[in-house]
């Protein structure tokens, strides 16, 4: 347990020196096509799939907000890809949901060589194809103690019956969950979401791996109907 514990510990340092040296980002968000996200996925699941919901102050739930993360391959190897997607419910009383924010309990990767480099460089990417409504931009700012990092996405107008493409971005570290604050209106119930962390909850790390293959297989049907 104390050599798993100097591995994060050294792993933590190494990543927060490179963050230091990187400012506050906000940019327009990558689109990919679904083969590039095949390509950076093809490790596999390396956390499975939570769908969460969320309820403003009205009747009945509104929506939910998918999350997944995967071993990172081809250009993406050696990193996790953090991917996710907010769907608002037909019949949900809020009009419109204009975006959606949560902590980072580590730093996530600004690589542009894994950005098509004839669009300007940003750490985030969605999904062409895979949702109704694309996003604006998003926004990061580096770990800061004692205060953690955060990310913010933007939506122009998700409105009922409709979900957004998915997007994500890519991080060294695996995944914890925290909660996350869809933007519109005061919230009643806010759904759970993977973010980086250099305490990777004990049950992603030991046993969830051997369910990535059925997993990662239902996945792929749901996001590619």
């Amino acid at each position: 347990m104390k050599a798993m514990s100097k591995f994060w510990t050294a792993l933590v340092v190494g990543v927060a020196v490179m963050a230091a040296t990187i400012p506050s980002w906000a940019g327009p968000l990558t689109t990919i096509t679904p083969a590039q996200f095949a390509a950076w996925t093809a490790g596999g699941v390396a956390a499975p799939p939570i769908v969460s919901t969320f309820d403003f102050l009205s009747l009945g739930t509104d929506g939910d907000v998918s999350s997944v993360v995967f071993f990172g391959a081809n250009e993406a190897t050696g990193l996790f890809v953090y991917v996710y997607q907010i769907t608002h419910y037909a019949g949900s009383s809020e009009l419109n949901i204009n975006g959606m924010s949560f902590d980072l309990l580590g730093p996530v990767i600004l690589n542009p060589s894994l950005i098509n480099p004839a669009l300007p460089p940003t750490f985030a990417f969605q999904v062409s194809g895979t949702g109704n409504v694309a996003l604006n931009d998003a926004t990061t700012y580096p770990l800061a103690s004692p205060s953690p990092g955060s990310v913010s996405f933007t939506i122009p107008t998700l409105p009922p019956g409709e979900n957004t493409l998915l997007f994500g971005f890519f991080s060294p570290l695996p995944p914890t969950t925290v909660v996350a604050d869809l933007r519109d209106t005061d919230r009643h119930t806010s759904p759970l979401v993977y973010t980086p962390s250099p305490e990777p909850s004990v049950g992603i790390m030991f046993g969830l791996g051997l369910l990535g293959i059925p997993i990662f297989g239902a996945l792929r049907r749901r996001f590619t109907k």
